[in-house]
């Protein structure tokens, strides 16, 4: 789910009582682990997520990983996520 006024995107699995903030939620900003007002999600057919991040302009791809989306590449310090 776009969480535009949280600026998140959260996952709800079935039956679950709360969700998982899986993109953004640090916070409104435009740095790559951030979102401004995200407004629509897709799927690609690897199984990228897309998110439209209106308030910054941009379409974000981000990897799905089995508990979130946010993973961090330890060799870099860098999210996973690019701006396309």
């Amino acid at each position: 789910v776009a969480d535009t006024h949280n600026d998140r995107v959260v996952r709800w699995t079935r039956g679950s009582a709360c969700g998982e903030v899986v993109a953004g939620g640090r916070g409104r900003g435009d740095r790559l682990d951030q979102l401004n007002r995200p407004v629509g999600l897709a799927l690609d057919s690897p199984g990228t997520l897309l998110i439209a991040d209106s308030g910054n302009h941009r379409v974000l791809r981000w990897p799905i990983r089995p508990h979130g989306l946010r993973t961090t590449d330890s060799r870099r310090g860098k999210r996973h996520a690019s701006a396309t």
